[in-house]
């Protein structure tokens, strides 16, 4: 893991073959984005090979924004994402992790770093996390699904969950076709 930013020939490519679709100049713009307004940014290598980048930004004292995570697939599921977010978490010392995603995996995944994450199913949201929402929402967007936030599909196929009750619970909240975007928000283990 190195605390630099990939190339941006490097994380295009990298960002193509996670997302298996190709939007041309909208992913160029978008990995831009991502790689300019990061306050950290991680980057994995195997070797001479670019596997993977992570791009975190502090939006306030407390919230730490994960603004993008792309791992190559051989990699994923390795903890790379979840290196990188616990390390910034430990030095700066944030209370909560936001996120916007259409992936339930992504959603889960944030699960084995975050005491709590909203939405969840059958949960009713606490103030202290509405709170956290407002201030978020000019930045992340509009807790917990900001409607036709991507213009459509994000990856080339939908990311399905092996457990049939959360994906059914997952698809009530994010219309993948039409580009909606869960708002995740995470609550961290105190930090000792």
């Amino acid at each position: 893991m190195h605390r630099m930013p990939p190339s941006k020939a490097d994380a295009l490519d990298l960002a193509k073959r996670v997302f298996g679709i190709d939007q041309g100049e909208v992913l160029g713009a978008e990995v831009d984005e991502r790689l300019m307004n990061a306050d950290v940014v991680f980057s994995f290598v195997n070797g001479d090979t670019m596997i993977g980048f992570v791009t975190l930004e502090r939006l306030f004292d407390d919230v730490l924004y994960l603004t993008g995570a792309a791992i190559d697939p051989p990699y994923q599921g390795q903890g790379l994402t979840k290196q990188a977010i616990r390390q910034v978490q430990q030095e700066i010392h944030t209370r909560y992790l936001v996120f916007r995603t259409q992936s339930i995996h992504a959603w889960k995944l944030a699960h084995s770093y975050c005491d709590e994450i909203y939405p969840s199913p059958g949960t009713v949201v606490p103030g202290y996390i509405d709170e956290v929402a407002g201030r978020i929402k000019n930045k992340v967007g509009v807790f917990p699904v900001t409607s036709g936030h991507y213009g459509g599909k994000k990856f080339h196929a939908k990311p399905i969950h092996a457990d049939s009750i959360l994906q059914t619970w997952w698809d009530g909240l994010c219309d993948f076709e039409h580009g909606d975007a869960v708002v995740c928000i995470g609550v961290f283990p105190a930090f000792g």
